[in-house]
């Protein structure tokens, strides 16, 4: 009986949840820095990335309500858009089994099967 009570605690402390915060801890300065410094940059220079409005004083982002939640998958009508390779060639590799996404105006890190996400740098267009 004190074996099989064990061994139940033992699976429910290193199942997926206790990865799921694992992983949440991902992004850090150097990430969030990189993601911020590019965006800044391109907006400044003129170049909106897809989905947000040209305005004389910048670039404006998209309006519509968040479509995403950390743990969850993926709304599948989520538009998705690859990151630009100078800005993967800042951020390094995702962890094994993940990839970085924009939606919207967060980018995410996001496991490749299920489509869950693990974390995101929000509001690129926030001055």
């Amino acid at each position: 009986m004190i074996r099989s009570l064990l061994l139940v605690l033992a699976l429910a402390l290193t199942s997926t949840p206790g990865i799921a915060r694992e992983k949440a801890a991902f992004f850090g300065e150097r990430h969030w820095g990189a993601v911020r410094g590019y965006y800044n940059e391109q907006m400044r220079a003129g170049n909106c990335p897809i989905g947000f409005a040209k305005h004389d004083d910048g670039c404006a982002a998209p309006t519509k309500p968040r479509q995403w939640a950390v743990g969850k998958p993926l709304p599948p009508g989520a538009i998705r858009f690859d990151l630009p390779p100078a800005l993967l060639a800042k951020l390094g590799n995702p962890p094994t089994g993940h990839r970085y996404v924009r939606v919207g105006p967060d980018i995410l890190l996001v496991a490749n099967r299920t489509k869950l996400v693990a974390e995101g740098i929000t509001d690129l267009g926030r001055r």
